[in-house]
């Protein structure tokens, strides 16, 4: 990842996925579940999903797969 976070750009929209997001992603890219994903970054299950969550409405995306998939077009993730 880059310093202060990857710039997603979908059609004329853009955005910035900071750091912590975009590693975030990455591990529910790899299958780790949320819960994990949770401990690692020391904050709730809840908070991991309202993250995923803002980045997918972020992206106008319907579903959280659909989010994985563009990100990995764009490679931000792996």
């Amino acid at each position: 990842m880059g310093n202060g976070g990857e710039i997603v750009v979908l059609k004329s929209k853009q955005f910035v996925l900071d750091e912590r997001d975009a590693a975030m992603l990455q591990m529910a890219a790899n299958d780790v579940p949320r819960k994990l994903i949770a401990e690692k970054f020391e904050i709730s299950v809840r908070t991991v999903e309202a993250r995923f969550d803002m980045v997918r409405r972020q992206l106008g995306k319907k579903s959280f797969g659909a989010v994985l998939v563009e990100l990995l077009r764009q490679k931000v993730i792996k």
